[in-house]
């Protein structure tokens, strides 16, 4: 409906005409107004409510993050038990053979990750599993070569070799009594970050505790501090290991043992949390970790099993 004006000259309404510019600058008025209106909208949609494709995209990245996670985690565990498996490896070979084995180069099939922005998630995954299977058959096959060595050195080898602390302190332990290892770890009675110098191996009070190699009892303390009751072996060849938390200690200093020999049995002495055998391992006056050290009484699964553990395990039980 149009806008009427009233003529005082001539005593009459008359229709008010709107010139073109004035036309032409309402309507590109509404113009713009409306485009601002749907860029608003778009907005206000595209950052509320998303669509189902774009839900379906950003559950698949999610899943794809986590799975990415998890690669890097097994291959963080593999690569401490493959590099510990070879280091045993190439030591024992040494010592036998004054020669090293010939380096598997498990590390070169995990090259491609260093090409992951040109592959897609299901290629990464699928690569991925399968060197990880591989690197496994490669662990296992390290750990038939230690079996066998394990079995030469039984039969008559050089006591050199059969000093090595190759076997748990504590029988049938099974991989679920696996502790903390080595390592900054929280401690259960100051609840701050200590370096852990052995591996937590969970049993009852009154277990038995046995040599986990020929050697000679270097020290025995009884104390209700600290390690409480502890025994130290030395075994040769700059071995030695350390059994702490004792109930009872059924050596004494300068006894002669052999593998497997009682040397006492699980207690709480000393700063225990729970009852536990604090088990430690030296080579040339250095803290090694104890679980690289099992190779002659578990099976290469289990060894994986009780590495990831130890290592997962962010509280000691000392």
């Amino acid at each position: 409906m149009g806008k009427y004006v009233y003529d005082e000259t001539g005593l009459k309404f008359e229709r008010k005409r709107h010139s073109p510019g004035k036309i032409v600058r309402t309507v590109l008025k509404f113009f713009v107004l409306s485009v601002f209106l749907a860029i608003v909208y778009y907005v206000v949609f595209a950052l509320f409510f998303n669509t189902e494709e774009e839900k379906r995209l950003y559950s698949l990245n999610r899943l794809m993050e986590e799975e990415y996670v998890s690669i890097e985690e097994n291959m963080s565990r593999l690569d401490n038990v493959i590099a510990g498996l070879e280091a045993r490896d190439a030591e024992i070979y040494s010592r036998i053979f004054n020669a090293l084995p010939e380096n598997s180069g498990w590390e070169r099939r995990f090259l491609f990750l260093d090409a992951l922005d040109s592959l897609s998630g299901t290629d990464i995954i699928a690569m991925t599993h399968f060197s990880i299977g591989d690197a496994m058959k490669a662990s296992s096959r390290v750990s038939e070569r230690l079996s066998m060595l394990t079995s030469l050195v039984s039969a008559g080898m050089p006591d050199s070799l059969y000093a090595i602390p190759s076997v748990s302190p504590i029988g049938d332990f099974m991989v679920s009594q696996t502790g903390a290892s080595t390592g900054r770890k929280i401690n259960p009675f100051y609840k701050i970050m200590t370096e852990h110098t052995g591996l937590d191996m969970l049993a009852y009070a009154g277990d038995k505790v046995r040599a986990a190699a020929p050697g000679t009892v270097l020290k025995t303390v009884r104390g209700e501090k600290g390690m409480g009751n502890y025994v130290v072996i030395d075994h040769g060849n700059g071995y030695e290991t350390l059994y702490a938390h004792l109930a009872e200690i059924n050596v004494r200093r300068g006894k002669r043992v052999g593998r497997g020999d009682v040397i006492g049995t699980v207690g709480v002495s000393g700063l225990s949390f729970a009852s536990h055998l604090h088990y430690e391992v030296h080579k040339d006056g250095s803290v090694v970790d104890p679980v690289h050290y099992f190779f002659a009484g578990q099976t290469p699964r289990d060894y994986i099993e009780m590495a990831r553990l130890s290592a997962g395990t962010g509280q000691s039980l000392d």
